[in-house]
């Protein structure tokens, strides 16, 4: 009894058929519902007609087991395979999307990047599968799936149903056609393999992905031929227009590359697909990156910084604008030495008339002893006067205030109070003064908010990368 895929069938008691998503000539790819995992699965099935059924059902599972054999991002998964009712199975992952083909038949066109990005990812892949001694034999746009994530758009390599594995000194091992065959789809088949050879090896799929990057920069593929026969004989013999006669902006380096992954002689083409991603890489110009240039206008989240105003032109910031980071302030222009000078006096000023208020409360509580010291003298003359140890104290930091005269006389307490009172008043004038020429001169003193700028540039944009 031979299994037939039909809607809600159960394979391997455990694969439940949805629906048909494709059918060629050896099998058919249904969506199917893994019941143990509750996760959607692409189950391909093996058709045959009882002819050699043993012989075909050898090399499904060799295909099976080859492409499980690579693990990689940009190669679709195979989970499970085996035999039920006769019938060859294979459990790959379900990919949702659409072809490569699809894409390049739509508008806009793809562009240079894309399609550089689209071949690198392929070449990472087949990497990966030559690097377990696997070459794909069939890579063609209808065998790349573009599948969208959370990240964007990626490349994922479907069908590995004509690969071949390779023995440890790069022969092939596997045929999964018969004797002879040619395998393969001509447009994008390398010349070693339009002509039959057996020794295919990594080289044979560079050539294939060059052919397809061709075609997806050019609109056309490198050769072409009404008949299959030609088509054979023109990729063997025909030589490619190069790319940037069919479009100059590709540039000479791009041109150059896919001219060396389309030799005719594979011992001419890039001898690894990882050197072929790197020529790739390398064709693309870079922009580099470097500090933005102050003296024009800088795009930093949607708001532009143009050159630092004048003097008399100064920003008004926000302050939730300044910490989120959405404002970067212009640098400061450098102080002048005069501004320095200045907020120095005004400081020194500042400090004498703290000292200066400091004394009159002092030397109004010391003043009384002082005024009766004469009457003290004058009641005992034959005792040695002793120094008024209280006003000696206090007399040290008084040498840059002008003297105070005390009468013998009089109420002393009133007069030593008001004695330092205009020393106070004048310096107090020349510390208005001064605060006053200083914001009469805006361009000798920086605002706070340029003073913040030349400390350096806020945290949040000190790591920012143009």
């Amino acid at each position: 009894m031979v299994f037939v895929p039909t809607k809600n069938a159960l394979l391997a008691g455990r694969y439940e058929f949805e629906r048909p998503v494709g059918e060629g000539g050896m099998g058919a790819v249904w969506r199917a519902r893994d019941l143990r995992l509750h996760c959607p699965v692409a189950v391909k099935v093996l058709w045959h007609d009882g002819r050699d059924s043993e012989a075909l059902s050898q090399r499904f599972l060799r295909e099976a087991r080859v492409a499980a054999s690579v693990q990689h991002v940009n190669v679709v998964r195979t989970t499970d395979f085996g035999i039920e009712d006769d019938t060859p199975y294979m459990v790959m992952e379900l990919v949702e999307g659409e072809s490569l083909a699809d894409r390049m038949g739509k508008r806009p066109p793809l562009s240079i990047n894309e399609c550089v990005e689209i071949a690198s990812s392929v070449l990472r892949g087949l990497a990966a599968a030559h690097d377990v001694g696997v070459i794909h034999r069939d890579i063609k746009p209808e065998n790349v799936h573009l599948v969208a994530d959370r990240d964007g758009v990626f490349p994922k390599i479907l069908d590995f149903g004509i690969a071949s594995a390779l023995k440890p000194e790069g022969r092939v091992s596997v045929q999964t056609t018969q004797a002879g065959g040619l395998v393969g789809t001509p447009h994008y088949m390398s010349p070693e393999q339009a002509r039959g050879l057996p020794d295919l090896d990594a080289r044979s799929d560079v050539y294939a992905v060059g052919a397809m990057l061709y075609e997806m920069l050019t609109g056309a593929t490198p050769v072409d031929a009404e008949l299959p026969g030609d088509l054979l004989l023109a990729v063997v013999k025909e030589a490619h227009v190069p790319a940037i006669e069919r479009r100059p902006e590709l540039g000479k380096r791009l041109s150059h590359a896919l001219d060396i992954a389309l030799r005719k002689d594979r011992d001419e083409r890039y001898p690894t697909a990882s050197a072929f991603r790197k020529a790739l890489h390398d064709a693309i110009p870079k922009t580099p990156k470097s500090r933005p240039d102050v003296t024009g206008p800088i795009q930093i989240r949607d708001r532009m910084i143009s050159e630092p105003p004048g003097p008399t032109d100064r920003p008004t910031l926000d302050a939730d604008e300044l910490l989120s980071g959405a404002y970067l302030p212009p640098p400061a222009p450098p102080r002048s030495r005069t501004a320095l000078l200045v907020g120095a006096a005004v400081v020194l000023a500042a400090a004498l008339v703290a000292v200066g208020i400091f004394l009159g409360a002092s030397e109004g509580e010391v003043a009384s002893p002082t005024a009766d010291a004469p009457q003290t003298r004058e009641a005992e003359a034959p005792e040695a006067p002793e120094p008024p140890a209280p006003t000696a104290t206090v007399a040290v930091p008084t040498a840059a205030l002008p003297p105070t005269e005390v009468p013998a006389e009089g109420p002393p307490v009133e007069e030593a109070e008001e004695a330092p009172e205009a020393p106070v008043r004048r310096r107090a004038a020349r510390m208005r003064a001064a605060t006053t020429e200083m914001a009469a001169t805006p361009a000798e003193m920086a605002p706070v908010s340029e003073m913040s700028a030349s400390m350096g540039t806020p945290t949040a944009f000190r790591d920012l990368d143009y």
